[in-house]
C-alpha cells in the first residue's frame, strides 16, 4: 500500500482538505459545528492510500492526535512522532482498554510493532510487558491478532516469539478471561491461515533447539521456512531496509539446504554404486515401490504408517527433493531421492509407468487409510502428511516419545477443527504404532514417557478421551494388569485374606449400596446441566479397584440382586395384619431412594439416546414403570400412615398390589 504527502486541495469546494487534527470525533457529538479553516498540511505526515475504512474507525478510537489512533491507521511517522513528544505506548483507551499495541493489531499494522520493537524498546522485558498487556476481556496482542485473522501481524508476533524476544512468556499458551488462547480465537472465527502459521509455530516448537541431529536441524528449517515463504509479500517499515521476516530465525538454524542437499545426492551416488557391486541393483521382481522412509527411525514397521497419498507427495516435490538429483523413475534405474532418503523401486523398472501403474493400484486398495489434503489447492495448505511425518520422525531423533508426540499433535490439530483428517490420521497412527509391538516389553517402551516429552502417552490420552487409543487391546490389557495388582485378587493369596476380602467387601459394599443412590441424586440435582447430560461419556483416570470392568459388571448384578431380594422380602413380609405404621420401614425407604436414582439414570439415558431410540427399547419401559409402581406405593403407604392410623383396606391392597408388581417386574429383569 502506496503513501502519499497530505497537502491542502486547490479548489476547497469540490475537493475538501485534510486537515492534521481532526475533528472527526467531535463532529459525531456536535453537528452545529463552526467551520474550521484548513491548516497547514505537515510534510512528514502520511496517510494510506484507501483509509476510508480506518477514517470510519476514528469514532472508537477517538482523535487522530493519539498513538492509539495512528497505530490502527498505520501512520509510521506520526506514531515515531507522538511518541518522541511523549505519548506514552502503553497508554489505554476507556472502557476497551486498548494500548497501541493491541490497535496495531486490531487493524494489522505489523510496521508499528516493527518501529516500537527497534526504536522504543529498552529490552526483551519492556517488548514482553507491551505485547502481554491485556485489554478488558484479558486478549493480549496474539489473541487480537487471531481473532481478526491478521496473518501478516500474527506472522510478525510469532518471528518475535521464534526470536526468543518475549523471553520464556509464552504468548500463545495465554488465556483471556473466557480461558480462550489465540488458536482458540482464530478457530472460532474460521481463519484458516492463521490457524495454520500458529499450528506451524506449535510444531517448531515441539522440536528441541539444541538438538544437533541433522535430521531435526532440517525439520525445523523447513517449518520456519513455509513461516517466511508465507511472509514473503511483508515489507519492513523502513523502505530502505531488506529486512524480512524469519531471516533471524533461519540464520539461527544454521542450515544450508544446497549443502545438504549436495551431500544427500553424493550418499545416493555412493549407495547406488554399492547396491550395484552386490548385484542388487534392478533386478528385482514386483511391481510396487517400496520405500525406506523415516518412519524406521520411529521404531515404526507397519508399512501403512508411511502411506502418503502420491498426489500430495508430487505436489512436495520442488521443495523436498534436492538438487542434483533425479526425478521420480527417471535417470537412477527406478530409484528416486527425496530429503535425502532414497525411496527405491524393488522392480527395478527404468521407466515410470509400471511404477505409476502399482501406484494406482495401491492407492485403489488402501484409499480408506490414505489420507488426503484438506480443502484447497497444494499450494495454499502447508500443514500436510508429510510435514506431520517429518515432525514425529525428527521427534523421535530428538529422543522424545513416538506415541506422546503423535498424541500432542492430535491435540494441536483438534484444537485447531478445521484438520479432522489430518486427526484421523494421527488415531490411526497411534493404533499402527501399538500394533506394530510383538511383546510386552515394546508395549511399555511406546508407553514409557521420556524427559523431554510434552505427556505421558496413557495420561494424555485419558485428559482427551481418546478412546480408540484407550480401547487397543495392548492398552487395555496394561490396564488389566495395573487393575489386578490393586484389586480384590491381592487376598486370593491365603485363607485369612480370603476371609478377610469377603468381610472387608460386604461392608463396604453395604456402605455403597446405602451412599450410591443418595450421590447420584445430589450430582443430578446440584451439577450442570452439561454434566447431568455426560453420563457415560466421561473417562477419568481412577485407579479404584471397582472401577474395573469386571469389578463394575459384578458389581452391578450384586446390586440388582440385593435390590430384587429386598423389594420381595417387603412382599411377602407384608399382610393384611400387620399395623400400617410398619409398612414405611428402612428397607422401603432404602428402595424408595434406589428407585428414585434409577428414575434419575433413565432421565439421564433418555437425554443421551433421543426419544425415539429410547421408547423402543421395551427394557427401558420396565425400568421405568417399576421403580413409578414402587414409589407410588411407597407414596401411599405414607399417605395411609399419615390418616391417623386408620384402616383402609382397599388401599392398602392397591399398595401391596403396586409392590408385588413390581417386585415381579424386577425380577424379569
Amino acid at each position: 500500500m502506496g503513501t502519499t504527502k497530505v497537502a491542502p486541495a486547490a479548489n476547497s469546494q469540490t475537493h475538501p482538505p485534510i486537515s492534521l487534527v481532526s475533528d472527526y470525533g467531535t463532529a459525531l457529538y456536535c453537528k452545529s459545528r463552526l467551520p474550521r479553516k484548513p491548516e497547514k498540511a505537515d510534510s512528514s505526515v502520511s496517510i494510506n492510500h484507501g483509509d476510508e475504512d480506518g477514517l470510519k474507525r476514528l469514532k472508537d478510537v477517538g482523535d487522530k492526535r493519539t498513538l492509539i489512533t495512528a497505530a490502527e491507521l498505520g501512520l509510521v511517522q506520526q506514531y515515531r512522532e507522538l511518541k518522541m513528544a511523549g505519548q506514552k505506548v502503553l497508554q489505554v483507551d476507556f472502557p476497551y482498554h486498548y494500548s497501541s499495541i493491541l490497535y496495531a493489531c486490531y487493524g494489522n499494522q505489523y510496521k508499528i510493532l516493527q518501529l516500537v520493537e527497534r526504536e522504543f524498546c529498552s529490552g526483551r522485558a519492556e517488548l514482553t510487558l507491551m505485547h502481554t498487556t491485556r485489554c478488558w476481556v484479558g486478549k493480549n496482542s496474539a489473541m487480537v491478532a487471531a481473532y481478526q485473522g491478521h496473518l501478516e501481524t500474527m506472522l510478525y508476533i510469532i518471528d518475535l516469539d521464534l526470536q526468543g524476544k518475549f523471553g520464556d512468556v509464552d504468548l500463545f499458551k495465554q488465556r483471556d478471561v473466557m480461558g480462550k488462547t489465540a488458536m482458540d480465537w482464530a478457530a472460532s472465527q474460521g481463519h484458516t491461515d492463521t490457524i495454520e502459521v500458529l499450528l506451524l509455530r506449535s510444531l517448531y516448537k515441539l522440536l528441541p533447539a539444541g538438538s544437533t541431529d541433522q535430521i531435526v536441524i532440517r525439520t525445523r528449517w523447513k517449518l520456519v521456512s513455509l513461516l517466511a515463504e508465507l511472509s514473503q509479500h511483508c515489507r519492513d517499515y523502513d523502505p530502505t531496509s531488506a529486512r524480512r521476516f524469519f531471516q533471524e530465525v533461519l540464520a539461527s538454524i544454521n542450515y544450508n539446504p544446497t549443502a545438504a542437499a549436495a551431500a544427500a545426492a553424493t550418499a545416493a551416488v555412493q549407495a547406488d554404486t554399492a547396491a550395484a557391486g552386490d548385484g542388487g541393483g534392478s533386478t528385482g521382481g514386483g511391481g510396487s515401490i517400496r520405500r525406506t522412509p523415516l518412519k524406521a527411525e520411529a521404531g515404526i514397521d507397519d508399512a501403512s504408517w508411511d502411506d502418503v497419498d502420491e498426489q500430495q507427495e508430487a505436489a512436495c516435490t520442488d521443495v523436498r527433493q534436492p538438487q542434483g538429483s533425479g526425478g521420480a523413475g527417471g535417470g537412477e534405474g527406478g530409484s528416486r531421492r527425496m530429503d535425502g532418503v532414497k525411496w527405491a523401486d524393488s522392480s527395478g523398472e527404468a521407466s515410470g509407468a509400471p511404477a505409476a501403474s502399482s501406484i494406482t493400484k495401491r492407492q485403489h486398495h488402501r484409499s480408506d487409510s490414505v489420507l488426503l489434503r484438506p480443502s484447497g489447492t497444494p499450494n495454499d495448505v502447508h500443514v500436510t502428511v508429510a510435514v506431520l511425518m517429518d515432525v514425529v520422525t525428527s521427534a523421535c531423533r530428538a529422543g522424545i516419545n513416538c506415541m506422546g508426540v503423535i498424541m500432542y499433535i492430535q491435540v494441536l490439530l483438534q484444537q485447531a477443527r478445521y484438520f479432522d483428517d489430518l486427526v484421523a490420521r494421527c488415531i490411526a497412527w497411534e493404533v499402527q504404532l501399538l500394533d506394530t509391538c510383538r511383546n510386552k516389553s515394546e508395549v511399555q517402551a511406546v508407553l514409557t514417557p521420556t524427559e523431554q516429552d510434552p505427556s505421558e502417552p496413557v495420561g494424555y490420552a485419558l485428559a482427551t478421551c481418546d478412546k480408540a487409543f484407550l480401547s487397543h487391546k495392548y492398552i487395555q490389557q496394561v490396564f488389566t494388569e495395573k487393575w489386578d495388582t490393586m484389586g480384590v485378587t491381592d487376598y486370593a493369596r491365603s485363607l485369612l485374606g480370603i476371609v478377610w476380602g469377603a468381610a472387608v467387601t460386604a461392608v463396604a459394599f453395604a456402605f455403597w449400596a446405602v451412599l450410591c443412590p443418595l450421590v447420584i441424586l445430589l450430582r443430578a440435582f446440584f451439577s450442570p446441566v452439561e454434566d447431568f447430560m455426560q453420563r457415560g461419556k466421561v473417562i477419568v483416570d481412577s485407579r479404584f479397584p471397582w472401577h474395573v470392568p469386571l469389578y463394575r459388571w459384578m458389581l452391578s448384578q450384586c446390586t440388582l440382586l440385593t435390590f430384587v431380594v429386598l423389594l420381595s422380602y417387603r412382599v411377602f413380609s407384608d399382610s393384611s395384619e400387620a399395623t400400617l405404621s410398619s409398612a414405611v420401614s428402612p428397607i422401603n425407604t432404602l428402595l424408595a431412594v434406589w428407585c428414585l436414582a434409577m428414575i434419575v439414570e433413565e432421565v439421564q439415558e433418555f437425554l443421551e439416546e433421543g426419544s425415539t431410540a429410547y421408547i423402543s427399547s421395551g427394557w427401558n419401559l420396565m425400568d421405568v414403570t417399576m421403580s413409578t409402581a414402587f414409589l407410588l406405593q411407597y407414596l401411599m403407604r405414607i399417605g395411609i400412615v399419615a390418616a391417623q392410623g386408620a384402616r383402609n383396606m382397599s388401599a392398602l391392597l392397591v399398595v401391596n398390589d403396586l409392590l408385588a408388581a413390581a417386585a415381579l417386574m424386577a425380577w424379569f429383569r
